[in-house]
């Protein structure tokens, strides 16, 4: 997710590709905690994680004094349809990123296509497409890639 906010943030005016990287990377934040609590009751997990997600990272993100961007990510990073403003912010980036990342799986059965989203058509200054879509999917996974060759001390 982190990776593929990177990519679509570089390809974005106005959008500082590392904040976005921050925001792949913690906009999910308010699933740790209610994994923790959530085992004795694994049948409701799912239905908890989808309720109450959002509102407890905001939590955590504000706790930790991050900034109001980061706790909206966390907030409406799953709001699929979010406005229709003209200027991208850094939630429109983790919704595409989500939207995208679950492209050719089953997950993506339960979600709007990506061109749907509001957010598709604000990045990217407007450009995106399904063959663009791809090749930032391709250099996310390059991205990835080099950061686990990294990790590996190769």
């Amino acid at each position: 997710m982190a990776a593929i906010c990177y990519v679509i943030a570089q390809m974005s005016p106005g959008l500082d590709a590392d904040r976005a990287m921050l925001a792949g990377l913690i906009h999910d934040i308010g699933a740790i905690p209610i994994l923790g609590a959530a085992e004795d009751y694994p049948e409701m997990l799912d239905r908890i994680i989808a309720e109450q997600n959002g509102e407890i990272g905001a939590m955590i993100m504000r706790t930790w004094g991050l900034s109001p961007i980061l706790v909206d990510t966390a907030m409406h990073s799953d709001d699929w349809f979010r406005g229709p403003a003209d200027t991208p912010d850094y939630v429109d980036l983790v919704i595409l990123a989500q939207l995208l990342s679950f492209v050719g799986s089953p997950e993506m059965q339960k979600l709007p296509p990506p061109d749907l989203s509001p957010a598709y058509h604000k990045l990217v200054a407007g450009r995106l497409n399904p063959a663009l879509s791809l090749a930032v999917l391709n250099e996310a996974e390059k991205e990835i890639n080099a950061i686990e060759e990294l990790l590996e001390g190769g």
